[in-house]
């Protein structure tokens, strides 16, 4: 057969290996909330499963007669509960959307990285990964009190909201496959000390980075297999895996399948023969076929189509001036499950294209031992990466759990509790890299609804990372070690001439934090959809205008003892250490201040949009926009000036500490909560005891996400009268090593090599 016509038949009937960056991204116990016997029966993301009917079963399986003739063959190879499951093919996938319960009971906010896998150490696009999942999570934890916003009642009040919990944040590694195998048989290590020394690498990075993570998952717990084989026996017992053949274009060598895209064509410079060989390894492949359980992957399109372009609820917005919540439906293009828009409509036209075809969820246990068996089909076959690694976020809300029995339909029939009750599922976000789409948006949902279980309500894909504008290789150098970038943007802490800590709590003020890379990360990396470019030029120019002068140069100057002191005149504790002052809110407000107060006072709704839509960049954006105008109107009144009213000092602290309030709120419940903390801290607004005295004295909430929304009447400060320096907010950044003369220059190698994956 002609090579082009074997790529043509690869193309239409294969359903092969797909090798991807990260494969599919923190738990080593199970998780289950009792939250009490009306627990929710469904949720406005869940998908309420139809019954097969007998006439629409006839159908389908006239349909693909041919399909069936060719199954049946393959099946006498095979158990006789595999022949019987092939013989019974459920028929195409159906549902609507589940309708908004009645009574909804609250679940955690759940959000997820993909797992990655230990084939090489951590790289910046998996502390991308993190920290998107990262600032969802602590967002929701400020914003929601915790709580998964789409579970809350429509009917609930901004203060009648539970108590705060916690909410779920797992990442991970995913630790089995061929790759592994190898590398631990090349280097005579046993597989699972190979992974527990390559996932301690990213347990490191995810505390290095600061994450709020609550599990770490690795796909070698002996929990995770059991899930793993429930889901396996689920999807067998429905029908949807039966036993078949997989081809596509194998290379001996490697022991691996690859795609059309990671082959290519050769000309063998000897004998002048033309053949096939892959991209990666340079190996020969040739085309091949081999028993393999299959998975009805088939059977979703439509159902996956009618899912990916249905409209869904938007979240409640909890008004401080309003008793209750309003939840709209909506066709807005932010609120379809696969985010962002770019992406869904990439993934809609694929669905559209064509069918889908079956896909081989298993390998000869021959070639793949290291992995999960086959239930009932243990010395013969291993379960594939697509049912092991994304079940995974299934695992860690307990899966299989035992405190409810399902009721049968997967939609919250009124006869029982549905089995995950109590759990943290369904997922709130999916976060994942675009190159990772399909698992994600095209089998995982469809294995879920074969399952019966609900779907995720977001899957959301961010782009990549590049250096000057090139693909990160290692081959050619530019290759970004989170490890080293963390380090390398790390403040210097003060010289030891300096003039000691002078937060008003006495708290360190955390030279060491990691938050100035987090902030970059997320304001150039948060749009999510186009690829980002990592220049640490433009990290450090970033740094030096918008952290240092805007953030840093406003908490310099609204806070400046000569400022405040002007404030103090004819006040008591003037001589005093500590001085405090009493700051009104401006009334009338000036024509000159009007657009800084609107500014401020609809920061925290404009930026909820932004994370709503998971527009990261601009919830960001939207910050520093409000303090770039707080800046100007500081600049224009001087309030240090000796000619300055006392309006004049009054309207300029309020409105630049306003500001700042809300901007370390925001950036506090996001990307920076280290250097955010020390801010609050200095506005008098860090620790319990402060918050208190000021809710208290001024009858409204300061630090919570209602105080956000609202200007204070009474902005109280304490400052030293000492005449002692304060610490710039924004200490400078070190500078840069001596070799590193230009972003993407190879960086010459550190330490040992402990920690990394040897090559093979």
């Amino acid at each position: 057969m002609a090579l082009a016509a074997m790529a043509a038949t690869a193309r239409a009937t294969a359903a092969v290996k797909v090798c991807y960056a990260g494969r599919l991204g923190p738990c080593s116990s199970s998780l289950a909330f009792d939250l009490g016997a009306s627990r929710m029966r469904s949720s406005p993301s869940l998908l309420r499963i139809h019954p097969y009917s007998s006439q629409s079963q006839s159908q389908s399986q006239s349909q693909s007669q041919s399909q069936s003739q060719s199954q049946s063959q393959s099946q006498s190879q095979s158990q006789s509960q595999s022949q019987s499951q092939s013989q019974s093919q459920p028929p195409v996938f159906t549902f609507k959307p589940a309708t908004t319960p009645s009574k909804p009971m609250p679940k955690p906010f759940f959000v997820t990285t993909p797992i990655f896998y230990v084939n090489a150490a951590p790289h910046i696009g998996h502390l991308h990964s993190d920290l998107v999942a990262d600032v969802l999570a602590r967002y929701h934890a400020w914003r929601y009190r915790g709580w998964s916003p789409f579970s809350l009642s429509s009917s609930s009040s901004s203060t009648s909201l539970p108590e705060s919990v916690q909410p779920i944040f797992s990442t991970g590694t995913d630790e089995h496959g061929l790759k592994i195998q190898k590398v631990a048989e090349t280097s005579g290590e046993d597989p699972k000390a190979l992974c527990d020394r390559i996932s301690m690498r990213f347990r490191d990075l995810a505390n290095a980075a600061n994450l709020s993570h609550t599990h770490f998952i690795r796909t070698t717990e002996p929990q995770h297999a059991e899930a793993v084989r429930e889901i396996w026996r689920r999807l067998q017992e429905g029908g949807y895996i039966y036993k078949g053949e997989h081809s596509g274009w194998y290379a001996v060598s490697d022991e691996a399948f690859y795609t059309e895209t990671q082959i290519r064509e050769r000309i063998d410079p000897k004998t002048g023969e033309k053949h096939m060989e892959s991209i990666e390894t340079g190996q020969r492949v040739e085309w091949s076929s081999e028993e393999s359980y299959k998975f009805r992957l088939s059977l979703f399109r439509d159902a996956l189509l009618t899912w990916h372009t249905s409209s869904r609820p938007l979240p409640p917005s909890f008004s401080p001036s309003s008793t209750t919540t309003t939840t709209t439906t909506t066709n807005d293009r932010f609120t379809t499950p696969l985010q962002p828009p770019s992406q869904h409509d990439a993934l809609i036209a694929e669905l559209e294209s064509g069918p889908l075809p079956d896909l081989s969820v298993s390998r000869p246990r021959s070639r793949l031992h290291w992995g999960i068996p086959v239930p009932g089909d243990e010395e013969g076959h291993t379960i594939y990466v697509w049912i092991d690694a994304l079940v995974n976020y299934l695992t860690v809300t307990g899966f299989p759990w035992k405190t409810a029995t399902t009721s049968g339909d997967g939609g919250g029939g009124e006869e029982g509790k549905d089995e995950w009750e109590g759990s943290a599922w369904p997922a709130d976000v999916h976060v994942v890299g675009k190159d990772i789409i399909r698992f994600h948006a095209i089998y995982w949902p469809a294995m879920l609804m074969a399952a019966k279980l609900p779907l995720p309500r977001h899957i959301v894909a961010h782009a990549h990372w590049t250096m000057n504008k090139s693909k990160m290789s290692k081959s050619l150098g530019n290759v970004v070690d989170p490890f080293v970038a963390l380090q390398q943007f790390r403040p210097h802490p003060p010289s030891s001439t300096s003039p000691p800590t002078t937060t008003t709590t006495g708290e360190s003020s955390n030279w060491g934090s990691v938050d100035v890379l987090r902030w970059y990360l997320m304001r150039i990396g948060g749009n999510l959809a186009t690829d980002s470019d990592y220049n640490e030029s433009i990290l450090r120019e970033y740094h030096r205008k918008n952290l240092q002068s805007q953030i840093g140069g406003l908490t310099s100057r609204a806070l400046a003892p000569k400022v405040l002191q002007r404030l103090t005149d004819g006040q008591e504790g003037r001589q005093e250490e500590m001085a405090e002052v009493k700051v009104p809110r401006p009334s009338p407000v000036l024509p000159e201040d009007e657009n800084l107060e609107r500014q401020i006072k609809e920061l925290a709704g404009v930026f909820d949009t932004y994370m709503q839509r998971f527009q990261l960049s601009k919830a960001l954006q939207a910050v520093h926009d409000a303090v770039a105008e707080a800046n100007k109107l500081i600049t224009r009144l001087e309030p240090w000036s000796a000619h300055a009213s006392l309006s004049t000092v009054q309207r300029a602290v309020y409105y630049s500490t306003e500001t700042l309030r809300l901007a370390g709120l925001l950036l506090g419940a996001t990307v920076m909560p280290e250097r955010m903390a020390v801010l609050l801290d200095r506005l008098d607004l860090q620790g319990q005891q402060h918050q208190q005295e000021q809710e208290q004295e001024q009858g409204q909430e300061v630090t919570t996400w209602e105080g956000a929304q609202t200007l204070r009447d009474v902005v109280s400060l304490r400052f030293r009268t000492d005449g002692q320096k304060m610490e710039p907010l924004f200490p400078p950044l070190p500078s840069p090593p001596p070799h590193a003369s230009s972003p993407g220059q190879k960086e010459p190698k550190k330490g040992s090599k402990k920690g990394r994956l040897p090559t093979s």
